[in-house]
């Protein structure tokens, strides 16, 4: 038998010679871990999916004049929607952030919705198919908006 090699007994003999480590460690981690837990403000997040869909008239008869490739288009989208009066809008439509409106500017609040949009391409592998090849495409794109309030989060998902 190889000297290297570890038996059960081995182990138990490592935790008993270190039990005091343990007994001390453990419960200082575990009231640090639930303090953080308790302490830190929970976090509500409203998504959906929109799924990239290839146009359905054969290129033959149509040629397409969209050329610019999904990510860049959804990135121009998202610096459309994102602009400051489009979200002022936002905020008087659904009534977001509506007590805080009287003690913060609207750059702050502007400013604080778009840090909680976040847009993320969905990625796979697909078939091109004029050449036949597998390749990397986007499929997809998750929005998601991100707050304190599970209120404010579901409204400002929409």
């Amino acid at each position: 038998m190889d000297d290297t090699e570890k038996s059960l007994l081995d182990y138990l003999d490592i935790l008993r010679r270190r039990k005091l480590y343990i007994i001390v460690a453990f419960p200082l981690l575990l009231a640090l871990s639930a303090t953080i837990t308790f302490l830190l403000p929970p976090i509500y997040q409203s998504e959906g999916v929109v799924l990239i869909e290839s146009q359905e008239i054969p290129r033959d008869l149509v040629r397409s004049t969209v050329t610019s490739y999904a990510e860049q288009q959804i990135q121009v989208i998202k610096q459309r929607i994102l602009t400051t009066s489009r979200i002022l809008e936002t905020l008087d439509k659904y009534k977001v952030y509506e007590d805080e409106r009287e003690s913060s500017t609207v750059s702050l609040l502007v400013e604080k919705f778009r840090s909680s949009v976040f847009v993320e391409m969905i990625n796979a592998n697909v078939i091109d198919p004029t050449r036949g090849r597998a390749q990397r495409a986007s499929i997809a794109f998750k929005v998601s908006f991100m707050d304190e309030s599970p209120d404010i989060a579901q409204k400002g998902g929409q």
